[in-house]
């Protein structure tokens, strides 16, 4: 009984057994069903599965001129891909593809040509038609591929199980024809491609950007990095747009001038940092050493871009951008130049030379390298094939402009070109090793370059850099400043102004306008060359015998051991003051024009107007509007100057304290407001975090404080009336979003970073204190 009880057990384990399997049988197959239809598509389109490139053939409609061939096997699948020149639509070609995979066949085909080899499967893709394929014998086969077209991507791509033919689809050959839709002439062909075929040469091509974030506002900033109704098609624009399609599609772009001091500022301000070093940590981002400014200050402004990449974590390059002089070029560096030749990249003995876009420094107009869809221009995509095919292999490909007027900065645009890109394997973008690696043509300077330095300043057709003589005069007398004056921790933040300013009043530019509005301006170049060499040796000096802006009248100095001021006395304007505190020159009052010119509406420039040019600008701390007639000098003793304006007579007396200054306003200025710019340790922008060390308290309506962390704070007070504030932190707390054209942004917005602008309605009878502690 007991054997036969064992044996009972065994027999009912199995049969519950058998019923479990049924049971589970229908959800297993359930399972592999729906694993099947969740199948991940097919991989990205490989520069391994090229086959074949095709030349350019002019006479043949662009939808039906092939250009590239692919072939591989994934899976269950065979994949032929074809690339055309220009596809308008889903339906603008017939296309017949012969498949050869086994001795035998046919050479016959439903159009006017006759294949170059023996066919044993032809697939006829009519535009108006469903697919077909037929076997030699003229039968229908009863295969159906799947038919993919793409005309963003210009691709066609045939699908089908591959083993559906012999063990040997290794060896498949492919040939392909096209013609216009329901016609018998051969527009173009391709082929015969082997689908074990290697890959031809690519095409290379670089991708370059300059202007890619100005940033002497936060209106700027903003617009420039993730701006709204903005860019040539008044969409959503900005340099963030780019970087995120470069990111996502994993293509290389330069960015020529975004490591400029002023720029880095501006994208710590705005949160972009993490955005920009997360790109160029994966390689997405070539940042060249930027030097901004005419060709004799770049080796100033260099240094200051290779100490801000350091700062803020960039690392060093050897790739650098700037009009810097043929004679100041180092071995082992690689420099992009302007350059209207064929484009290669070049070596000079250790030097190489990458000629940037045609479009760079042009007054004339260029050709559109992108439509309004996101699609490349014929021409590009023409330049692209030419360049692959090429017999030389040192040819490349230069495209991008100008960033804040280029469809490269629309978000959708952006995202469609790189996606062309990116889907097109036989393209090779260059990347950071390919700068240095790539193969160059070796030439001597003169074959390429038969200018002075690498922008051809001097060579234009219009004058882009600064060339009269008072110009040349201000840049020779501040080269020779620098020169003389030693980096010290005195020194240093009236040297950085310097050269900041510097190179902004005489960097490159073909607008004319622009450049004789900067031309107003120059004069701040004299004021920051003296607070510099006094900042050097602090001296006591009591003058108004010099003509420090080269307007040809004096300006008067006031100076002892601890404060430096200059006071025009024809408008009677505090132009600069400088205080020193623990050791450090500091500025704290100037013009914005040290910080931003020709942000206004171009249309309110009027260069007969001076110092009031530019109608963004505030030249100082100065009375507005301005007094018809020019001041007096009334007196000067130790540290005093005595202004009076004989027309209304109105008094300004400037004292110099131990650690500040004072202005005494007598007399009545009705209609006026005085206005006081406070540059602040304007040097502190070049450091990460700035923004978080700059501080505004309003103690009282008279009394006004604004701090900078680690440098001091400046006290302003005066007798009466109130004290009105406006500073680039009123619009800290918008900068981290994108811009909204409906937002009432603060006045704060528009003035440059670092600008602190205190404004004193009719001040009247007035005492005004400036301290720094």
């Amino acid at each position: 009984m007991k054997v036969l009880h064992d044996s009972s057990g065994a027999i009912l384990r199995r049969v519950l057994a058998s019923l479990l399997t049924l049971a589970w049988l229908p959800l297993a197959i359930g399972i592999d069903m729906l694993a099947r239809n969740t199948t991940p598509p097919p991989p990205q389109w490989r520069y391994t599965d090229v086959r074949q490139l095709d030349p350019i053939d002019i006479e043949t409609p662009p939808q039906c001129d092939f250009i590239a061939a692919y072939a591989r096997t994934y899976r269950a699948d065979l994949e032929i891909r074809l690339d055309f020149l220009d596809s308008q639509s889903q339906t603008n070609c017939d296309l017949y593809l012969a498949m050869d995979w086994h001795p035998g066949g046919s050479f016959v085909l439903p159009v006017q040509a006759i294949s170059p080899r023996a066919w044993d499967a032809l697939f006829i893709i009519q535009a108006n038609h469903k697919p077909i394929v037929i076997w030699p014998s003229g039968e229908l086969a009863p295969l159906k591929p799947l038919i993919l077209r793409d005309p963003q991507q210009d691709t066609w791509t045939i699908r089908l199980n591959r083993y559906l033919f012999s063990d040997s689809q290794h060896q498949a050959t492919f040939i392909a024809w096209s013609t216009l839709p329901g016609q018998d002439l051969i527009a173009d062909s391709i082929g015969p491609f082997a689908l074990s075929a290697s890959p031809p040469p690519p095409a290379p091509v670089a991708l370059v950007f300059w202007d890619t974030l100005p940033a002497a506002t936060p209106a700027q900033t903003l617009r420039r990095w993730d701006g709204a109704h903005t860019g040539p098609f008044g969409r959503r624009h900005g340099l963030r747009h780019l970087i995120e399609a470069a990111s996502y599609y994993r293509i290389p772009i330069i960015l020529t001038d975004l490591l400029q001091p002023t720029s880095l500022a501006g994208l710590d301000a705005i949160g972009g940092l993490k955005v920009v070093q997360g790109a160029y940590r994966q390689g997405m981002l070539i940042l060249p050493t930027p030097a901004i400014g005419a060709p004799p200050i770049t080796p100033w402004s260099y240094s200051l871009a290779q100490d801000s990449r350091t700062k803020f974590d960039f690392g060093a390059s050897t790739v650098n951008f700037g009009a810097f002089s043929v004679s100041n070029l180092s071995p082992g560096q690689t420099y992009f130049f302007r350059y209207k030749g064929s484009p290669h990249i070049f070596q000079v003995n250790q030097t190489r030379l990458i000629p940037l876009p045609t479009s760079f420094l042009s007054s004339q107009p260029v050709d559109p390298q992108i439509d309004s869809t996101g699609d490349f221009t014929l021409s590009v995509k023409q330049a692209l094939i030419i360049s692959a095919l090429s017999p030389d292999k040192t040819d490349v490909v230069i495209l991008g402009e100008s960033l804040p007027e280029s469809p490269w900065g629309d978000r959708s645009i952006a995202f469609t070109a790189l996606a062309y890109l990116a889907n097109h394997p036989w393209i090779h973008v260059l990347n950071a090793n390919d700068l240095q690696f790539f193969p160059a043509q070796k030439v001597a300077f003169e074959a390429v370059l038969p200018c002075a330095d690498l922008w051809c300043t001097e060579a234009s057709s219009i004058p882009i850099a600064p060339v009269d003589a008072d110009w040349q005069a201000q840049l020779k007398a501040t080269i020779e400043t620098l020169e003389q004056t030693p980096v010290t921790s005195r020194t240093e933040a009236l040297r950085t102004g310097l050269i900041l300013t510097t190179a902004l009043l005489s960097h490159p530019t073909t607008d004319t306008a622009l450049q004789t509005l900067r031309g107003q301006y120059q004069g701040e170049l004299g004021y920051l060359r003296e607070a510099l060499i006094w900042a050097w040796h602090p001296t006591d000096l009591q003058t108004c015998e010099r003509d420090l802006d080269a307007d040809h009248r004096p300006e008067c100095i006031l100076s002892s051991t601890t404060a430096f001021a200059i006071i025009d006395p024809q408008d009677g304007r505090l132009a600069h003051l400088s205080l020193i505190q623990s050791g450090r020159a500091i500025p704290i009052v100037a013009s914005s024009a040290q910080l931003a010119v020709g942000l206004s509406d171009p249309s309110l420039w009027n260069p007969q107007n001076g110092l009031w040019a530019d109608p963004g600008v505030i030249p100082g701390a100065v009375i507005s509007p301005p007094l018809e007639t020019p001041y007096q000098v009334a007196a000067m003793d130790s540290y005093c100057l005595t202004l009076t304006n004989p027309s209304n007579r109105v008094t300004k007396q400037y004292c110099l304290q131990p650690k500040g200054l004072t202005l005494e306003l007598s007399g009545i200025f009705s209609n006026c407001n005085l206005w006081l710019p406070l540059v602040v340790s304007s040097e502190q922008r070049l450091t990460p975090h700035w923004v978080q060390r700059y501080y505004l308290s309003h103690i009282a309506p008279n009394h006004v404080v604004w701090a900078v962390l680690g440098q001091g704070f400046v006290e302003i007070k005066i007798s009466q009336g109130d004290i009105e504030v406006t500073s680039f932190t009123d619009a800290l707390p918008w900068l981290g979003q994108p811009e909204d054209p409906n937002r009432d942004y603060p006045a704060g917005h528009y003035l440059p970073f670092p600008l602190a602008l205190l404004t004193i309605k009719d001040p009247t009878n007035l005492l005004l204190e400036i301290i720094l502690h």
